[in-house]
């Protein structure tokens, strides 16, 4: 595990080679103290949401148009609607 000064939240719009590799995402729970699941996942494309229920929370991934086998990160809402 990296220490905390390693971690980072991802932005919105940041490019990675798949999403088996997207690990920003734990990071990012690890910084902001929360916790999320995979809504939905197929090839190529996936969401997650918060794992509190009715949260807002919400980040999606999909292929880029332009870059064959990259995916492109797209960040729904960043902010919680839940107390966590």
């Amino acid at each position: 595990m990296s220490s905390l000064s390693m971690l980072r939240a991802p932005l919105d719009g940041e490019e990675f080679l798949d999403i088996d590799t997207l690990d920003a995402l734990d990071d990012w729970t690890v910084l902001e103290k929360f916790s999320f699941q995979t809504y939905k996942r197929e090839k190529g494309k996936a969401i997650w949401v918060c794992a509190e229920e009715d949260c807002w929370w919400r980040v999606r991934a999909g292929f880029v148009e332009e870059e064959e086998g990259l995916v492109w990160l797209i960040v729904v809402e960043r902010e919680h609607s839940c107390i966590s």
